[in-house]
């Protein structure tokens, strides 16, 4: 079967986006306004990657060559052409090259109607689309049920240790979705998540996290074990600090309203 080539134009973010997962975004830069009103008025999604190298503002930045699609469920019209969006994740894809499309002159504002102003480019793709491979159901029945039991005691863990309720959550039931849905949710480092986005496997996938998740597990339990300093003249050693920055429980909280890494 021959390769089936598209384009679609990309949103670099310092953020991996999985499969079935939402994508809550505020949409204020230019280049930006006029890519997501165009899918909007097209009726087509936009491709999420994780930026390799650079920011997302600014320059565009180089991205990571696998990514997934975003289609828009709802948008909120803001001041001054900004946006609130909802989009969910759809389908992974393998950029094969990407371009900056130049953007035409734009005025600046109703005060000045002779100034204009030239947004930065934003990065169109030429993309094939990437499945997980076909594998024997009963292995991967085995391998959900033990990622499964592993991710709720990792729940329950980080919310034991962070003294927050776990929020309200069906875990889906076929095992390629609840891989999605772990390599979402877990607090990872950014280049971990796209190894996981970028497996063809949902077993791998799935073996991949229950490492993970183990680890998670044994961190989050050794935290809740360690005593907590009352004393606010103590200083709290880098390991603690560091612990700390990372677990705080409004970043916890944060986390999970934003759906964000």
């Amino acid at each position: 079967m021959p390769v089936q080539i598209f384009r679609i134009p990309l949103f670099p973010l310092h953020h991996v986006l999985f499969p079935l997962i939402p994508l809550p975004l505020h949409i204020f830069e230019e280049r930006y306004k006029i890519m997501i009103q165009e899918c909007m008025l097209k009726g087509e999604p936009f491709g999420v990657v994780l930026i390799e190298e650079g920011f997302d503002t600014g320059k565009p930045a180089r991205p990571y060559s696998i990514g997934c699609t975003a289609r828009i469920v709802a948008a909120k019209n803001l001041e001054e052409g900004r946006m609130e969006i909802i989009a969910y994740g759809e389908e992974r894809f393998r950029l094969l090259e990407y371009r900056e499309v130049e953007l035409p002159m734009r005025p600046i504002g109703k005060d000045n109607p002779t100034a204009y102003m030239s947004p930065e480019p934003y990065l169109v793709g030429f993309a094939e689309k990437i499945e997980d491979r076909v594998e024997e159901a009963g292995n991967l029945n085995v391998q959900s049920a033990e990622a499964r039991e592993l991710f709720l005691r990792y729940l329950n863990s980080l919310t034991n240790y962070t003294d927050q309720p776990l929020p309200q959550t069906e875990l889906p039931d076929d095992a390629q979705s609840l891989s999605f849905y772990i390599g979402a949710i877990m607090k990872l480092p950014l280049e971990v998540k796209q190894q996981l986005l970028s497996v063809t496997s949902t077993q791998e996938r799935l073996e991949m996290e229950a490492r993970l998740l183990r680890q998670g597990i044994a961190l989050l339990e050794g935290y809740a074990s360690e005593p907590r300093q009352e004393s606010p003249q103590a200083s709290p050693s880098s390991a603690e600090a560091k612990v700390q920055v990372r677990m705080k429980k409004e970043d916890w909280e944060r986390y999970f309203q934003r759906g964000r890494n």
